[in-house]
């Protein structure tokens, strides 16, 4: 078994995993409790948190800037994104030192399509067209306006599939085409969620959508989030197929964490979980109750509870690749994430409809509509995105294992060279 594949034999002291759907509703029962729970105890009514279809939402609380908070979450954000890079910066230096022509080498032992695929020249032309009508906004027939966005991310997404296959790398789209239509429907309701817990915070709202009925807005939505997954794991993988970034963080040694053994039956392991699983209830909890305080729990906190559920339902999580030194997952969908972030914000911010942002005490130094500070909240969003699509029977996580350690001193076979080039196997 690869780092990255999974099984549903549950843990080595044999304890059934608990069904898919079981932990699911309880992931799905605490994101709508939570946060009710601590409307109620304030006070507050909760028949507006719960209309269906729902209303948008309405503008959240402007409060002043506050420069102490904002160095905080500055020295945050830089630390973690200079984590990120750190890999990738040495991986390059290192090639430039030791190995000045080895680089070009192996960027051509790397298999390339003959050509470019014409479905990929297809997402090209619908990118193109569709981002040219969201920002001019021309006299469309019907309501085909309010879906430029939405033509405009399923362009993105099959031009990003497109470059992954013509460079070689594995194409979600071409290797697993059902497993990556089902994405659609999962990723609708996967950030109808962050819809709910922005009820809330009003954090973002939208514009240009006042004069749709309830139906008609819930509708022109869920089609416009039925793309986010497809495009965020379009992105990794079209970002994988780069060797600096592969390299970076295939192999990448953490002191006290590469080689730990998993006993996810312990009584240490469930104590840890317990205790994610209660912090992160307890974050859900605070969203609800001084949203102006704990809004950025709003990524953090659905994170946490379905890390600590997976655990405790003796599943295994995508992270358990970190004790061999393999952080591609993490790395690669949180860079993914950011990527795909700036395009959400900048195809956003001439488009109409489109939304705005009120952050508490940061919203100031505005890259398009978002506030510079609020780009890092794409980090976690992209292991929220990885946690989505290992829930998915049957995905494949868009890389291919890197050969054993042995084997350049061992002659390879048929079989050998099947396994080392297989992808790896979320289901």
């Amino acid at each position: 078994m690869t780092p990255f594949e999974k099984s549903d034999r549950g843990d080595p002291c044999g304890s059934p995993p608990w069904p898919r759907g079981g932990l699911l509703g309880i992931f799905l029962a605490s994101i709508a409790s939570f946060p009710l729970l601590s409307a109620l105890a304030d006070g507050r009514p909760v028949a507006s948190y719960l209309d269906f279809p729902p209303r948008p939402v309405p503008i959240g609380v402007a409060l002043p800037f506050r420069g102490d908070v904002a160095i905080v979450l500055v020295l945050l954000a830089a630390g973690a994104l200079a984590l990120l890079l750190w890999p990738v910066a040495r991986e390059l230096r290192g090639a430039r030192r030791t190995r000045r022509n080895s680089f070009g080498k192996e960027r051509s032992t790397r298999t390339r399509a003959a050509r470019f695929p014409l479905w990929g020249w297809l997402g090209a032309a619908l990118t193109a067209a569709a981002w040219y009508a969201a920002w001019t906004r021309p006299e469309l027939p019907g309501s085909l306006d309010r879906h430029t966005f939405t033509s405009l991310w399923l362009g993105y997404v099959l031009l990003a599939n497109a470059l992954c296959a013509w460079r070689g790398g594995l194409a979600p789209l071409q290797e697993t085409p059902r497993v990556f239509w089902r994405l659609f429907p999962l990723s609708a309701g996967f950030w109808w969620v962050f819809e709910y817990l922005n009820r809330f915070v009003g954090n973002w709202h939208y514009l240009g959508v006042e004069d749709e009925g309830r139906w008609a807005y819930f509708l022109h939505a869920t089609f416009a989030f039925a793309t986010v997954l497809p495009a965020v794991l379009s992105t990794a993988a079209l970002l994988a197929t780069f060797r600096p970034l592969d390299r970076a963080y295939r192999d990448l040694r953490v002191p006290g964490l590469r080689g730990a053994s998993e006993r996810p039956g312990t009584r240490d392991s469930h104590a840890t979980s317990l205790t994610l699983l209660g912090l992160s209830w307890l974050g859900l909890f605070a969203v609800g109750w001084r949203p102006e305080l704990t809004y950025p729990l709003v990524w953090l906190a659905p994170f946490g509870t379905l890390v600590a559920l997976h655990l405790l339902a003796h599943r295994p999580t995508p992270f358990r690749a970190l004790r061999e030194g393999d952080w591609r997952a993490v790395a690669l969908f949180a860079l993914a994430s950011l990527l795909c972030g700036f395009l959400w914000e900048m195809w956003n911010f001439w488009s109409w409809p489109k939304w705005r942002y009120t952050v508490p005490w940061v919203d100031t130094w505005h890259l398009f509509e978002m506030p510079a500070l609020g780009y890092a909240g794409y980090l976690p969003f992209g292991l929220e995105c990885l946690l989505a699509c290992w829930l998915l029977p049957g995905a494949r996580l868009p890389w291919r294992d890197p050969p054993p350690p042995d084997s350049a001193t061992r002659p390879e076979t048929p079989q050998s060279s099947q396994i080392n080039s297989a992808p790896n196997r979320i289901r």
